[in-house]
């Protein structure tokens, strides 16, 4: 059940991109995130903070792990910061995205090749997410608050130099694939997703401050965009059953037959085109 929460509530909290094209990553090129998805992340209900400029690009550390996985590469490849949340979570995103790059690699078309391929990716996959888990478990041995978590699942990480995008944890954690991360199950990720869900994000803020964001969290902003919906959905019940009552035949006698309700009808339709493709 908490699977299916946080999988079908991803879609709420950050828009997934969409799936990149499965051969523009042969098995044996370099694990680029330029190559492993075509990134279009953006999160209507939680903003982006800036990427953090210390550490590496993903694509960068993507191509010195590679094959090489290991506590002591990953030690190697990602470097230590004093921010034990922002190290965490650097680690956690590249390893999160080779992870998803293994599992979309373009297999041989060859059958033993093929099943080959399937037993290599689940050994390396596994070894990922003994390393995630080996990550996060490391993380949680000391006290953590509840905005620190949230900054291991929410910091930004610079893809590629050549493009602004980023990539988070929570991106990560639910992909199109049907092996999820062992994470996505873990008690505190599953808690820290329905507080932001409920509360938006925990920092430190004034007392208007946290009036405004109170009433801007992720769950009250989905309620309003149901609200308008629900709305446009009534306008287009009562257009369909009680339409004008004379065909709009000639110019001059259009005007008397657009009122408030089919100029909202108008209005509501071309809000549609103001939304992102992946919302859909």
């Amino acid at each position: 059940s908490r699977l299916s929460f946080v999988c079908s509530s991803r879609t709420l909290l950050f828009t997934r991109s969409p799936s990149y094209d499965r051969g523009s990553c042969p098995a044996n090129s370099s694990p680029t995130l330029t190559a492993l998805m075509s990134h279009d992340e953006s999160a209507p209900l939680l903003a982006n903070d800036t990427p953090h400029p210390t550490f590496p690009t993903i694509s960068e550390a993507l191509m010195r792990l590679d094959n090489n996985i290991g506590w002591a590469n990953v030690n190697e490849v990602c470097p230590a910061d004093t921010d034990r949340s922002r190290e965490t979570a650097f680690r956690m995103v590249v390893l999160l995205a080779l992870r998803t790059h293994k599992l979309r690699q373009q297999p041989d078309t060859d059958m033993w090749n093929r099943h080959q391929h399937d037993i290599s990716t689940t050994d390396i996959v596994n070894s990922l997410d003994g390393l995630a888990l080996q990550t996060w478990s490391t993380f949680l041995e000391d006290y953590r608050s509840a905005a620190e978590i949230e900054q291991v699942l929410w910091s930004p990480f610079v893809v590629d130099d050549l493009t602004p995008q980023s990539l988070r944890v929570v991106d990560l954690l639910c992909t199109t694939e049907p092996e999820c991360s062992p994470l996505v199950c873990h008690d505190l990720v599953v808690l820290s997703i329905i507080h932001t869900w409920k509360h938006g994000f925990s920092s430190g803020r004034t007392e208007i401050g946290a009036r405004y964001e109170a009433m801007s969290t992720p769950r009250a902003l989905h309620l309003i965009d149901l609200i308008t919906h629900l709305a446009y959905f009534g306008l287009l019940v009562s257009y369909v059953m009680r339409p004008p009552p004379e065909p709009l035949t000639n110019e001059t006698s259009r005007p008397n037959y657009i009122g408030a309700r089919e100029i909202l009808l108008i209005l509501f339709s071309g809000s549609i085109l103001t939304r992102t493709w992946n919302a859909f």
